[in-house]
């Protein structure tokens, strides 16, 4: 289902950058990048969409296995001018619980 949402720009913090580094050394490149391209929409275009963490204004993205790019947890905000997400860090999940909400 299509958000009715304006598209907002998404900025990466330098954590962000530095771990993604890390996780190319381990990864196939353009798998890699081509979920984090799908990542950086779903954040863009409906970022209420994922859950918050706790009782926190982060929220998170999960990504699942995808040949040649580990499974993923994305941390990002909305940021209070509703204009732009801040993404802060990127870390490889092993596996994920069914009832794990975070």
């Amino acid at each position: 289902m299509a958000s009715s949402e304006q598209a907002r720009t998404v900025r990466y913090d330098a954590t962000f950058d530095r771990q993604l580094k890390e996780l190319l050394k381990r990864s196939d490149t353009w798998r890699l990048n081509d979920v984090l391209r799908g990542v950086e929409w779903a954040i863009a275009t409906n970022p209420r969409a994922h859950p918050r963490v706790d009782t926190t204004d982060i929220r998170i993205v999960k990504t699942d296995h995808y040949d040649g790019a580990p499974p993923m947890r994305i941390y990002f905000s909305i940021d209070a001018d509703d204009h732009h997400c801040s993404v802060f860090e990127i870390h490889e999940a092993e596996h994920y619980e069914e009832e794990d909400e975070t």
